[in-house]
Order: C-alpha cells, then structure tokens, then sequence
C-alpha cells in the first residue's frame, strides 16, 4: 500500500514509498532500483548458477551410486527410510527391493541432500560401518546350515525389524537375503541404558550395528559349538532317500514348527533332506536333549523297517530236503544272513537273470 511519507528521516517529501517493491519512484522521474536487490540479469545468473550446481549435485550422487553394490544399496535404502521416519515421528519402513533402484536412490538422496545436508554427509561417509563384517559374512555365504541357525538365533534374541524383509523376497540368494536382513536388522526402540533418546539416529544406528555384529558372532561361535557332529551320527549320511525322507516328515510332525526364509527353497532332493535335518538338530543346541530325541528317531525308525518287513512277509510250507537245507545253511553263513534271507537273494538273483540252470 502506497503512502506519503513526512518524518524526520530526511527521506524526500515527494518519494512515495512501497514497503512490498525493490523499486524507489520519485514523482515525475523513472523507477530506480533499491540497494540490495538484484537485476533482472542478476536474478537470471543466479538462477543459472543453481540449476548448475543442482545438475553437479545430482551427477555426484548418480556417479556415487553407480560404484555400490547390491549390500550397500540396501543399506543405504533402509537409511533413507529411517531417516525418513526418524523426521514424520513414525516408524513405517517398508523393506522392498526399490531399495535396489538406482532411479529411486538418486531421487531419495538428491532430497536429503537439499533438506538435511549434514545427514547426507553422515550417510556418505558412514554407510559402510552398518554393514555387518565381512568375516562372518563369507561364514554365512558357504554354509546353509550356519546361515539358518544365525537367523533363528537373532530371531529369538529379538532381532526382528529388519529381518522381517525375508518375507518380501528380495533376492534368489537365500544368503544374500540373509545377509542383506542381517545389515539392516536394528532395533530402533533400543534405550541404551537410559540415554539412548538423547542419540542422534545416525550415532544410535552405529551403536547397534556394532551390538550386532557382536550378536551375529556370537551367534557363529554358538553354532560351531553346538552343531551335531555327524562323525558321532553317521547313520543320517548313510540314510538312503526313502529313509530320510521319513526322518523329515518325522521331524515335521514331532517338533515345532518353524518359520523359514522365502529363499530356503524347499526340495525334494536328498542334499536338501539332509541338511534340514541335520539343521533342525542344530537348533536342540542342548547335547543332552538332541541325543534323547535323535534315540527316538532312530528308535521309531527301525519299528518302521520291521512294520515295513511284516507287510511284505507271507508264509509259505515248503519241504526241502535235508541235503538242500544242508546247502542252503552254508550259503546263509557264507553270505552272513540267515536261511530265510539267503533264499530270497538266491530267488532275486534267478528273477533278474535268464535262467542260469541246464535244461
């Protein structure tokens, strides 16, 4: 609103004054420009500049993402989510694979960039130190069973938010799933003995990666420790595939059900039998109850087998005579078997063959 303006500033009697303008009208001369503004050209350049920089920003970033890895583009996906609910005061992080997109990792830094500098350069620089260590990272990549055991071990220490992505089924991997769940696997509810409020969230989410990872080697030493020695149970090697399959549908039905990764394809193939099995009595962890567990598998195993002969027996008279019988006893104990058994190899050898007697 224009008005006239009389006091004792000295300001000329005939200037009228915009508070709102940048320009300076004199009555009966041209606008001049007030100090401080900037030209037209000025505003232009300045302008220019920033969509320059912006372009150099995002360039960076784009560049910066292109060098990461599958693991570390998770880590960083999670980051930004946290960040995210860190900053709305909710704790809504969905765990999917655009956490893979360099599309939407450009998008999602280039904004953190222009919001919250400072934590951009804490996420730059500091992403590498939530990634779990890369020892326990090749344990966990060559061997299934320590990989399953970690997972449900964390899982029953309370480790459960990022762990939740198994379900999401990120990878085809299941150990790079696992791993993957492993990095992110913090739980932000954590009190830290009182100050942990007072933690920024970058600070707290190193904190925690350093309490799990001694977690996840613990969790490993734990494993080497309890494993089932197969040395010591050499029965479930030599198990043919029927016989293990039964121990798996056995071990279905008398112990807890448990939930797997989405990547732990589920097989019909004996390695695949033999390593759940071997897996689930890794889980027991106590020698004294796996030892009771494993006599009553066995136990149950070998009632099955003779169950099994009963159906398949059927009693038939036959006279021999004593010279035949006499034969038929040393063959029995040559063949180490009993005359009942030596007679039906001799009988399936008679089968598989053509007639090996004279006519």
């Amino acid at each position: 609103m224009n008005q006239s303006v009389f006091d004792s500033s000295g300001q000329h009697p005939n200037e009228e004054y915009n508070s709102e303008s940048q320009y300076t009208v004199l009555q009966g001369g041209q606008p001049t420009l007030r100090e401080g503004f900037p030209t037209v050209n000025e505003s232009i350049a300045r302008k220019l500049e920033e969509e320059k920089q912006a372009k150099e920003i995002q360039k960076s970033i784009d560049e910066f993402i292109l060098k990461l890895n599958k693991r570390e583009k998770f880590i960083i996906g999670f980051y930004l989510d946290s960040q995210s609910a860190a900053r709305d005061g909710t704790r809504n992080i969905k765990i999917d694979s655009t956490y893979f997109d360099n599309n939407y990792l450009s998008y999602e830094l280039y904004k953190l960039n222009n919001c919250i500098p400072h934590e951009y350069t804490n996420l730059i620089s500091n992403y590498k130190q939530y990634l779990i260590e890369d020892s326990n990272y090749q344990d966990l990549k060559t061997n299934n069973r320590c990989l399953l055991y970690v997972w449900f071990a964390l899982f029953g220490w309370g480790y459960t938010d990022g762990l939740a992505c198994f379900y999401y089924g990120l990878t085809d991997s299941l150990a790079d799933n696992v791993i993957h769940s492993l990095d992110v696997c913090h739980n932000l509810n954590i009190d830290f003995y009182g100050y942990g409020p007072q933690l920024l969230l970058d600070e707290k989410l190193k904190l925690l990666t350093r309490n799990k990872r001694n977690a996840i080697s613990q969790a490993i030493k734990n494993y080497q420790f309890t494993k089932l020695d197969v040395r010591y149970e050499k029965w479930f090697v030599s198990l043919e595939y029927d016989e293990l399959w039964w121990c798996y549908e056995y071990i279905q039905k008398t112990l807890p059900p448990i939930q797997l990764p989405v990547e732990y394809k589920i097989s019909n193939d004996k390695p695949f039998l033999l390593e759940y099995i071997l897996f689930r009595m890794d889980l027991f962890g106590n020698n004294w109850d796996r030892h009771g567990y494993i006599n009553k598998l066995k136990k149950s195993m070998m009632q099955k087998k003779y169950r099994d002969s009963r159906k398949n027996t059927e009693i038939i008279d036959a006279i021999l005579k004593k010279n035949t019988v006499r034969k038929l006893d040393y063959l029995a104990k040559e063949w180490r078997m009993n005359r009942i058994q030596a007679l039906e190899k001799l009988i399936e050898f008679g089968y598989k063959n053509d007639s090996p007697f004279d006519d």
